[in-house]
């Protein structure tokens, strides 16, 4: 009993140590998000189209974001990227 419970107890903490890493990989993200959509505004405003890379790169952020955020509350035991496929 005394096993399982130490065995439990490294698998919360090491749990809370991806969380706290990918929790601050998220306010990177988010922090991402809001210079690639300014980028993208002012490429917009001078050339009336969007810029591609930006749209393509936004599908595989947005997955990522969410997987995290499954993860960090708990919705999922699945490990975002690198632990699993973007896709």
């Amino acid at each position: 009993m005394d096993e399982f419970r130490k065995s439990a107890r490294g698998q919360v903490l090491m749990r809370g140590t991806l969380m706290l890493v990918f929790g601050l990989l998220l306010n990177l993200a988010i922090t991402l998000v809001g210079v690639l959509a300014f980028i993208q505004f002012l490429w917009m405003l001078v050339t009336t189209e969007k810029n591609q890379f930006i749209t393509d790169i936004s599908s595989d952020l947005s997955r990522w974001m969410s997987l995290t955020v499954q993860f960090l509350l708990g919705q999922s035991e699945e490990k975002p990227f690198p632990w699993s496929s973007l896709k």
